[in-house]
């Protein structure tokens, strides 16, 4: 039986570089070169050229059995990978992932509905969801060995880098924030975390 939903990746085939991460339905990745209407601007513009200059384009698809699945496993290789426009990684993306929907336009409340839905799963549930990802990641993992390495590095870097939740005091690095202010919605996962480039320091 096909899968409903899925999460996919491209690479940009020229400089074997990951540049986008997305969930939708099975039909969704390749509107990106088909749908203009529906393509994320950089990335279709990218697959273009790399076609017109013969590269293959094809992109890594992960099933998923439902929504929920899709978006934590989008969530996952966006924060495996990194993001351009943050500094921590490759990916085109503007979001860390879990947002929108499938194929149609998700209302605040149909997102509050689904947030409130997942925090009152069972736990049995959350267990099963939880190995499908983790069965997921297993193969994307094994099908490309070098992005483990490269998500390793890429954390402990990350994780080294000067912090801040206040604007005004700078942590020398994540682990020195949460050691102050430990991990709750005021320390490390307060909405106001952000890394600081070195530059500004």
């Amino acid at each position: 039986m096909a899968q409903k939903f899925c999460t996919y990746l491209f690479k940009d085939p020229k400089t074997d570089t990951w540049r986008y991460v997305g969930k939708g339905l099975p039909h969704r990745p390749m509107q990106h070169l088909t749908n203009p209407a529906r393509a994320h601007v950089r990335l279709r513009r990218m697959l273009q050229k790399r076609i017109i200059e013969g590269f293959e384009v094809s992109p890594v698809v992960l099933c998923a059995d439902t929504e929920a699945d899709a978006f934590e496993m989008e969530e996952l290789l966006i924060s495996m990978i990194g993001r351009e426009d943050l500094g921590t990684g490759t990916l085109f993306n503007h979001t860390n992932g879990g947002e929108g929907s499938s194929g149609r336009v998700v209302s605040e409340q149909e997102r509050a509905k689904r947030s409130v839905s997942l925090r009152a799963m069972p736990p049995d549930a959350k267990k099963n969801m939880t190995a499908k990802i983790q069965a997921a990641r297993a193969r994307f993992m094994k099908e490309h060995p070098g992005a483990a390495t490269v998500w390793a590095e890429k954390s402990a870097a990350q994780r080294r880098k000067p912090c801040t939740v206040d604007g005004s005091t700078i942590y020398n690095s994540r682990i020195d924030l949460i050691n102050a202010l430990g991990q709750s919605s005021t320390g490390s996962r307060a909405p106001t975390f952000r890394y600081i480039s070195e530059e500004t320091i």
